[in-house]
């Protein structure tokens, strides 16, 4: 099924109309306990805001986390509950999975959660279907370093950020699911690109933005 026509169906934007030459980064997959402080702590260091794609199952056991990125002035949305593969499971699990994550992080935050992001960036007619009901601020994003990727350095993280522009919405990972081995659970080369993006793009006169709740 057409990819486009089913992100119409979602309601789902990759980039966003903010005033003034602005853009967004994004952090899928935590909170993680060793790598989001450290994210967090480069953000208040550059005076940078990022919005915050959390997994309930991990929210649940880091409500800390998550408490610290509102109150730091970043934004926070749902990342479902347990980041399963979509593609691998029939629609109403991934629906209902959907839906956990986002009242695990309501618990937490004590508000109605409107942003989301699907995990992998996938819809089918389905999901697509539960996010133009369910989450009317969904989002997905327009540049993609593959951070996550074991072989990515910090070098070729930090290199995509030539590609930020005004709108743009960069995806970046303080966790990963769906990676067993140590190598692609390390964060160290995204936390090292952090201070290269924010300083690269404001060279550029881009100042960051968080994705509108």
């Amino acid at each position: 099924m057409n990819e486009h026509w089913l992100r119409r169906v979602s309601g789902a934007r990759e980039r966003g109309r903010w005033a003034g030459p602005s853009c967004a980064l994004t952090f899928d997959d935590g909170p993680d306990p060793l790598y989001t402080p450290q994210v967090l702590d480069e953000l208040a260091r550059l005076g940078a805001v990022a919005t915050f794609f959390v997994v309930g199952a991990k929210v649940q056991r880091h409500p800390e986390l998550v408490r610290r990125m509102l109150a730091e002035g970043h934004r926070v949305g749902s990342h479902s509950q347990t980041h399963r593969t979509p593609w691998d499971a029939p629609g109403r699990l991934i629906a209902a999975d959907y839906a956990a994550g986002r009242r695990a992080l309501e618990r937490v935050t004590g508000t109605s959660v409107r942003l989301f992001r699907p995990p992998y960036g996938w819809l089918s007619l389905r999901t697509a279907c539960w996010i133009r009901a369910n989450a009317p601020n969904a989002w997905i994003w327009s540049v993609d370093p593959d951070d996550w990727r074991p072989e990515a350095t910090t070098e070729a993280i930090a290199r995509t950020s030539e590609r930020l522009g005004p709108g743009d919405v960069m995806l970046l990972h303080d966790g990963v699911e769906g990676s067993a081995s140590e190598v692609g659970q390390d964060r160290r080369q995204t936390v090292a690109a952090v201070a290269r993006i924010v300083e690269a793009a404001r060279s550029r006169g881009l100042s960051f933005v968080t994705l509108p709740a």
